[in-house]
């Protein structure tokens, strides 16, 4: 039996929106399941805890929640999809997750139909896409005319990697410019390589130079942020409308005190308004996350489909 999700947790965060947003939406009365994809699921956390919270609110539907991990990331790793359908099967054990694990490359399209989903979600994860232009072309492609999308992820304009923990790194043009930037932070005392975990690279013979240049690909290869204006930008590129809460910031927590609610990717908060003072205000986005949110036109005249 797994345990009970906390209220602040990821799987919470994302049901909530999710449900929020099925209330307003016409994809709250259409067809008998309710499919829902995970997009870098990794060990498949986040697809476990939706679907113990989607299957207790959503009376009458199935739900189906699918995964796909990329081939040049995590599922490179020996074993992923073993280690994966075993975590899966551990938390939801009625479920086969044989059928609902799904790879492939970051250059390709998504392996699914048109209009295949209802719901796409995506944590942490498009600070790692390669291509989001396709990526955002994709996610048009699969999702079904009263689909919708949420997706948390750390923007550009942060001053700080959550990753490295060190302020900058994502902005760098060139590797070198990486290196030197985790080369001077680490002899500062910044970032991972210090205290316990120095110590035990040292006496293994890792040097700093070392954990610089392993850190430096790491940040060249597996990082590509994108702002919060590319975001709205690419979504809509492809005719989804988009919109967009910053958290975890000090305006976001005092939005919250003032009005007594909590801001969650369904908040109807003016993200221009949002994008336009955090900049000014500087320290407001030292390391805040942003959670967008993309549905298709619900208008003919500006959608990509029509009733029939």
């Amino acid at each position: 039996m797994s345990a009970p999700l906390s209220a602040d947790s990821y799987g919470a965060h994302f049901g909530r929106s999710i449900m929020t947003l099925l209330a307003r939406s016409d994809a709250a009365g259409a067809g008998p399941v309710f499919r829902v994809l995970d997009v870098g699921c990794g060990r498949g956390r986040l697809m476990a805890d939706l679907y113990r919270i989607l299957e207790a609110s959503l009376s009458g539907r199935k739900v189906e929640i699918h995964g796909l991990e990329v081939t040049e990331h995590r599922a490179a790793e020996e074993g992923y999809t073993a280690r994966a359908v075993a975590s899966l099967t551990e938390s939801v054990p009625e479920v086969d997750w044989r059928q609902h694990l799904h790879l492939c490359s970051d250059r390709d399209p998504w392996p699914f139909p048109n209009g295949h989903f209802d719901c796409i979600v995506s944590n942490q994860v498009l600070e790692h896409v390669a291509d989001h232009a396709l990526f955002f072309a994709e996610h048009a492609r699969v999702l079904t005319p009263a689909g919708f999308g949420i997706h948390r992820f750390p923007p550009r304009e942060n001053l700080w990697d959550g990753h490295l923990h060190l302020p900058l790194v994502h902005k760098a043009r060139d590797i070198e410019t990486v290196a030197g930037l985790v080369r001077w932070a680490s002899r500062l005392g910044l970032g991972k390589f210090r205290g316990a975990y120095k110590a035990e690279k040292l006496a293994r013979g890792f040097t700093l130079e070392d954990y610089v240049r392993y850190q430096s690909e790491y940040v060249w290869y597996h990082l590509n942020y994108i702002t919060t204006g590319d975001a709205l930008r690419l979504a809509k590129k492809n005719r989804l409308k988009a919109s967009l809460v910053l958290s975890a910031t000090p305006l976001q927590r005092l939005i919250e005190r003032l009005t007594r609610r909590a801001v969650t990717a369904a908040t109807p908060y003016d993200l221009a308004l949002l994008d336009r003072f955090l900049p000014v205000l500087g320290l407001l986005h030292l390391r805040a996350n942003a959670t967008l949110t993309v549905e298709k036109s619900r208008l003919k005249r500006y959608g990509v489909w029509t009733d029939q």
